[in-house]
């Protein structure tokens, strides 16, 4: 009997294994009988689940309307040493100095040359940071007290203002290795600019003024006749001299060049003024010459090395930038 039922229970079976269309055929049926079940009692017909899940998300959406954003990232930079978070905080915060630390980028270059400064074990002296937090302390005659406050004020603890000096070291020495050590100028390009351009020192004129005062036009005229005496010999009367001053050509106006063509010693003549005349003396001159070159190497060192650095520099952070992966969070931070 047992036997009988078991051969009957597996006869569909065998018909659908037969018959694959059929099998088929059954399985859209049922899929569909299923549909019509889903449709005749929706899981919206069970009003106090649906109630439940309403709430709960109206309780959700407030909650996401009275949270306050105290910070959020604005990219990360997966550097070959790290990977360093940057958050909107960094890009308001002051510098170690109080200054502006510059754009987003900026700050980017920074922590990929300080990674590269690790990847090269730069060593980082801590008696430099050492010595700088002193010299801070007695050029401002500070307490360590001070100095916390002083980061504080920029955002920092001590230990945070201490980690920003190492790794302002750090990014310094690996400019100066990676760049500024090879920006070797040759003396014969330092003549020829010094030669094509050429910087004049002004000449200088050491003077002193006078201002010999009278009362009345009869005094005016007799003063003026002792003074015509005075340019001759030197005496007959009293003038009182100022201390002399240096003035460079350009800084004489117009209307006194004439000092600049006097010879060493000589007074010029009187110039009436309201109340008394007023006399130039020219006590030394120092005539206009050309810098020499000693004096304006160091310069012309530096001017030639401004653009070289600058493309060096940019050939540097573009390498660093190539082997890392910098992924940005909003639009913003790109355009910062």
């Amino acid at each position: 009997m047992k036997k009988f039922l078991f051969v009957i229970l597996l006869l569909p079976l065998l018909a659908q294994a037969k018959d694959p269309k059929l099998a088929d055929e059954k399985a859209i049926k049922g899929a569909s009988d299923k549909l019509k079940e889903a449709e005749i009692k929706p899981i919206s017909q069970d009003k106090n689940l649906s109630d439940k899940t309403h709430k709960e998300a109206e309780i959700s959406t407030e909650k996401r309307a009275n949270r306050i954003t105290i910070d959020e990232m604005v990219c990360t930079v997966h550097g070959p040493e790290r990977t360093y978070i940057f958050c909107e905080s960094d890009t308001k915060r002051a510098g170690i100095g109080g200054a502006a630390q510059g754009s987003l980028q900026d700050l980017i270059t920074n922590e990929l040359i300080y990674q590269d400064a690790l990847h090269y074990k730069v060593p980082i002296d801590e008696t430099v940071i050492d010595n700088y937090i002193a010299g801070i302390q007695q050029q401002h005659n500070l307490s360590l007290e001070d100095v916390k406050k002083i980061f504080k004020t920029s955002g920092y603890t001590l230990e945070e203002g201490r980690d920003e000096l190492r790794k302002m070291y750090a990014v310094n020495s690996m400019v100066e290795m990676k760049i500024k050590a090879n920006l070797i100028i040759p003396e014969k390009e330092v003549i020829a600019f010094y030669e094509a351009n050429p910087i004049k020192k002004e000449a200088k004129f050491q003077i002193q003024r006078a201002l010999v005062p009278f009362d009345s036009t009869d005094e005016e005229k007799a003063v003026q006749k002792k003074l015509a005496r005075f340019k001759k010999t030197g005496s007959g009367i009293e003038i009182p001299w100022s201390d002399p001053i240096w003035f460079e050509k350009s800084d004489i106006s117009e209307k006194f060049q004439f000092i600049t063509t006097m010879n060493e010693g000589e007074i010029a003549n009187p110039q009436r003024m309201p109340g008394g005349f007023e006399l130039f003396k020219l006590i030394k001159k120092k005539p206009e010459k050309v810098v020499p070159l000693k004096k304006r190497y160091r310069e012309i060192v530096e001017e030639k090395r401004r653009p070289k650095f600058e493309q060096m520099f940019e050939e540097y952070t573009k390498s660093l930038l190539d082997s890392s992966g910098i992924v940005y969070f909003n639009q913003v931070a790109v355009a910062a």
